[in-house]
């Protein structure tokens, strides 16, 4: 008993050592820091067209550069996985493909809210040889929209002559799901997107590559 006695003895006197001032002390942790701070992080995958959780297949180095400066880049890890640090604001990063890959590349429309969030950073592209399955045209655009959170429904304020959307396994028709594609949109200069409704903005559009957005 008289161990006891001391135990809880010197137990109250760290306790009363803990907070001189006599308040509760704050016990968060807060997380590390933005490693590119005042830039931000924009980090995700960039992954092949029919990948699934248990055939999974990244796109190895693919080179992302911010269009409005070229000296913020990155290239994708053999899993597809990127990281890079991007002026903290709205802009363009454009994906170019490894020489050789056959792989089409496309231009990411960085939301910086988005980012900002985490919310996670998925982009699909396809061979040219698996384009062919959806009629993909060279002198057309196409769009490709990752929604961040439950399955919406995406709309495209152009006309696009195919729609899909990846179910987790295959890419069957419809504008309902967390991966939707838009094929052969007129690639005029930009389109609207919304998402369940709401809009989501404004995209550019480029013939022959992708247009990628995330969104929550």
């Amino acid at each position: 008993m008289k161990r006891l006695a001391l135990l809880m003895s010197g137990l109250a006197a760290l306790a009363a050592c803990g907070d001189d001032s006599g308040t509760t002390a704050d016990a968060s942790i807060d997380g590390p820091p933005d490693q590119c701070a005042p830039d931000m992080t924009m980090t995700g995958e960039y992954i092949d067209w029919d990948s699934t959780e248990t055939a999974f297949h990244g796109i190895f180095a693919a080179q992302f550069v911010h269009r409005g400066d070229p000296s913020k880049m990155a290239m994708t890890a053999p899993n597809g996985r990127f990281v890079m640090c991007i002026p903290a604001a709205d802009g363009l990063v454009d994906i170019t493909p490894m020489t050789g890959s056959d792989y089409v590349g496309g231009t990411v429309v960085v939301n910086k809210a988005v980012i900002s969030s985490g919310a996670m950073q998925s982009y699909r592209s396809f061979t040219t040889t698996r384009a062919a399955d959806f009629g993909f045209s060279a002198s057309m655009a196409h769009v490709f929209v990752h929604v961040a959170t439950s399955a919406k429904a995406v709309t495209l304020g152009a006309t696009a002559g195919v729609t899909k959307h990846f179910d987790g396994s295959a890419w069957v028709d419809g504008n309902t799901g967390t991966d939707v594609y838009f094929g052969n949109v007129d690639p005029q200069a930009t389109t609207t997107v919304s998402v369940g409704g709401t809009s989501a903005g404004t995209i550019p559009l480029t013939a022959g590559k992708f247009t990628y957005i995330t969104v929550r």
